[in-house]
């Protein structure tokens, strides 16, 4: 026998629906979480593109660059065959820069540089001669090139001593020499020797206060050059090599370390010392081991140089140089190839790619202190690959499946995927998905990708997730005891993920330990949640006549981005207290009373004897201010307000 239909009233239609209501809210508030988790968005175009290998273009030295508050970028036009600049101001679509003629236009030699709010680059005009270029925000200028030759300026431009220095093949010359660029004008230097080979190497840094950088001798062995402002000195090398130095410099305790093919038999690569003063030397390899090359480059990290060391098998090792010696650490696993790619630092530990011995590319976690290096598992199938960026408490690197590219969370636990924008991603290995090169701009990682929505074509996109904010704040001082002072911090949009955010206080006028107590911290929020308190104790004070300010300062966000209110104030509004303390003094008939409590906040007691009448009392503070006149019976509670 079934059982009986429960009898439907109003009371409980009502919490039907009530339910009804609140598991659709549910349901709302859950596909709202999941709709703000971090995803990948994309930056229109400025026109359309339906050509593999147009729209933005990536790949090194043609890197996004910020510039006067403007996202720069390379572009290939749809009906244009030139490369462009773009420009992004954070809203709506790229705006492309028309190019000064109608050559190649950018020509990829060298990253471009800043000086004087300036971006400067190689242009290829339509002569087929390089130029330097440099844009100002709105306008791309070329620079003429000192004499006639069809080459012209080879770029790798580089900033010393507030000036703008590059590479410019001469006209009737073989050799490349460097030039200077005055703000007008561009002027040849003298190489140091006769070389038909000159700067053919693409390095150079700014070191003790000179330019140093990478010359083909007569011979056709590369040497250190050393640049004081006013000619070139060539530095004797350490060995007879036939070869020379390499690329990759780093300074590394007030010296500068450089890659070194020496002339030993059999040839073996060594790091290259210069103090910039002596000449250079070489720094010994561990004895039982003959090859090392810069095979994954180097890092300064805990003191220490780290860098990609291969040795006589050809397994690249992670070798840690102490500015003594050269130690060698163990791979993780037996894998014979072993650290490559480009290193980061994330939470004072260390981490490289590294290839494992299935031939897989992993995220490799290095601590100082420890035995090695340690492998984070891959999120499934694929490999870590590209430049990693530190970015609100993650790492970011680019995860490729199946020859498409993805970007890669890892937050010092594991690795996640974040989910590509739709794209037809079905083109050649490294021209699909998140391409690399990332940046931060306005707060925001932007990053490039290929193939959305047409094959082969370049976009510009950003990482959207929640923004944070903290609130100013007035709090009235109490005159005795302390005061809990409340700033509110709110997401503008819920997160599906856990939040985290550091913050500071900050003496302004205010003094900590006097007037607040100072504190710092980390608030969490967890998935859903919108608003968090930050409390400060304000400390109680009768003495203080003026207001005071201090400061909270919020840092070090984790799954979420800083709005620009970043930090907020708290003005301490001086106590409100009905007097300061009063002088008591005798009424005019000559009787006595007392006032209690003294100094008091709101509230006073006026006590007379028992036996007298109302009497006129007049109270001032001690600064001599009447804060009140009446007519007062014995044991009278008066109040101002």
């Amino acid at each position: 026998m079934k059982a009986p239909r429960p009898k439907i009233t109003s009371n409980n239609r009502t919490t039907m629906k009530q339910k009804l209501l609140l598991s659709a809210a549910a349901f709302l508030f859950n596909a709202f979480l999941l709709l703000h988790a971090q995803s990948i968005k994309l930056v229109p175009n400025p026109d359309k593109q339906d050509t593999s290998g147009h729209g933005l273009v990536y790949g090194y030295q043609q890197d996004p660059v910020v510039l006067n508050g403007k996202l720069v970028v390379v572009y290939k036009s749809a009906h244009y065959s030139a490369l462009q600049l773009a420009t992004y101001t954070g809203s709506g679509a790229l705006h492309l820069i028309a190019n000064p003629d109608t050559g190649s236009g950018y020509y990829r030699l060298g990253p471009p540089v800043i000086l004087s709010n300036k971006l400067y680059f190689t242009y290829n005009t339509i002569s087929h001669t390089n130029k330097l270029a440099y844009f100002n925000g709105s306008k791309t200028t070329l620079v003429p090139n000192p004499d006639a030759s069809t080459i012209g300026f080879t770029g790798y431009q580089v900033v010393y001593n507030n000036t703008l220095y590059g590479t410019y093949r001469p006209a009737g010359k073989t050799a490349t020499q460097y030039v200077v660029y005055n703000g007008s004008t561009l002027s040849l230097i003298a190489n140091p020797d006769n070389s038909s080979h000159g700067f053919e190497n693409t390095f150079n840094i700014v070191f003790n206060n000179t330019l140093c950088a990478g010359y083909v001798n007569s011979s056709g062995v590369e040497q250190l050059a050393v640049f004081n402002g006013s000619s070139w000195k060539l530095l004797n090398n350490p060995d007879n090599s036939t070869t020379g130095i390499r690329n990759t410099p780093i300074i590394y305790n007030n010296k500068l370390y450089v890659q070194y093919f020496t002339g030993k038999v059999p040839q073996q690569y060594e790091l290259m010392e210069y103090d910039g003063v002596n000449n250079p030397t070489l720094i010994a390899n561990p004895a039982d081991l003959e090859i090392s090359s810069f095979t994954a480059d180097p890092i300064v990290y805990n003191n220490q140089l780290y860098y990609g060391y291969e040795d006589t098998t050809g397994t690249t090792l992670l070798a840690k140089f102490n500015g003594t010696n050269i130690t060698l650490l163990p791979n993780p696993d037996n894998s014979s190839f072993g650290v490559k790619g480009i290193p980061a630092i994330y939470n004072n530990k260390l981490y490289y790619f590294y290839l494992d011995n299935n031939f897989i590319s992993r995220l490799a976690e290095y601590q100082q202190g420890s035995g090695g290096l340690q492998l984070i598992p891959n999120p499934g199938s694929g490999g870590c690959f590209g430049t990693p960026l530190v970015y609100n408490n993650n790492l970011y690197f680019q995860y490729i499946i199946s020859q498409v590219g993805s970007l890669a969370k890892f937050n010092g636990d594991s690795i996640a995927i974040i989910t590509n924008p739709p794209g037809n991603y079905t083109g050649s290995f490294g021209s699909n998905g998140y391409l690399g090169y990332p940046i931060v701009f306005n707060g925001s990682l932007f990053l490039q990708f290929g193939s959305i929505p047409t094959i082969g074509v370049g976009n510009l996109c950003y990482l959207t997730q929640p923004t944070a904010s903290i609130d100013d704040i007035i709090i009235t001082r109490k005159a005795t005891g302390n005061t809990e002072a409340a700033f509110n911090v709110k997401l503008y949009l819920p997160s599906s993920e856990q939040i985290k955010i550091a913050y500071e206080t900050k003496n302004g006028t205010a003094i900590s330990g006097k007037d607040y107590i100072a504190k710092s911290g980390t608030i969490t929020f967890k998935p859903g949640e919108l608003h968090k308190k930050i409390s400060i104790t304000i400390i109680g004070d009768t003495v203080t006549k003026v207001n005071k300010v201090f400061y909270v300062f919020l840092d070090h966000p984790k799954n979420v981005q800083l709005s620009a209110k970043d930090s907020a104030s708290c003005t301490i509004k001086k106590s409100q207290t009905f007097a300061d303390g009063f002088n008591v003094a005798d009424a005019a008939a000559g009787t006595k009373f007392s006032v209690y409590p003294n100094p008091a906040d709101k509230v006073v007691t006026i006590m007379l004897p028992l036996n007298t009448k109302a009497s006129a009392i007049a109270l001032f503070d001690m600064d001599g201010r009447k804060m009140l006149a009446k007519q007062v019976k014995p044991n009278c509670i008066i109040s101002n307000g």
